[in-house]
C-alpha cells in the first residue's frame, strides 16, 4: 500500500499532512527561531529523522452488509420475535439487500482510520538543503 497521509509522531491520533515534506517541516520548524545561523539550525535539530506513513483503511462492503444484517436480524428477533422459538436466518433475498446497503453506505463514506504502511528514515541537512535552504541563511 502508498501512503497517503504522513506525520514525523508515531503513535499520533490525527493526521494532518497529504505530503511527506510538510509533516517534516512541521516537526522541524518548531525548534527554530528567526535569524539563526546555520550552524546554530543544524544544531538545534536532530540528524535524521523518521516520517511515518499512513495509509486510508479499505472498507469491505460484503463484511459490512453482513454485520448489519446480522445486527437487525438480532434486534428484530429481540423485540418481534417467536420468545419460545430460534433465531431468524437470513434469506438469500435479505443478503442480497444487505449488500445492496452497505455498498450505497460505504461508496458515500469518507474513512479517516488509517494504518501505518511504512517508515523512512530521512537525513535532516540533506532535507533541508533539497527542500529549505532558506533554513541556512550564511549557506
Amino acid at each position: 500500500m502508498t501512503a497517503d497521509m504522513w506525520t514525523c509522531e508515531q503513535g499520533v491520533e490525527q493526521l494532518h499532512h497529504s505530503d511527506m515534506d510538510d509533516a517534516i517541516e512541521e516537526a522541524l520548524d518548531f525548534k527554530l527561531s528567526p535569524n539563526m545561523t546555520s550552524a546554530e539550525v543544524l544544531a538545534a535539530l536532530p540528524d535524521e529523522i523518521t516520517v511515518y506513513g499512513y495509509s486510508h483503511q479499505v472498507l469491505n462492503p460484503q463484511r459490512i452488509g453482513e454485520h448489519a444484517l446480522d445486527e437487525l436480524l438480532e434486534y428484530l428477533d429481540d423485540e418481534y420475535g417467536d420468545p419460545d422459538g430460534g433465531s431468524e436466518e437470513p434469506t438469500d433475498a435479505m443478503r442480497a439487500a444487505a449488500q445492496a446497503f452497505a455498498e450505497a453506505v460505504v461508496k458515500d463514506f469518507v474513512v479517516w482510520a488509517c494504518d501505518e504502511v511504512e517508515q523512512r528514515v530521512v537525513d535532516v541537512e540533506t532535507w533541508i538543503r533539497e527542500h529549505r535552504p532558506d533554513w541556512l541563511v550564511d549557506s
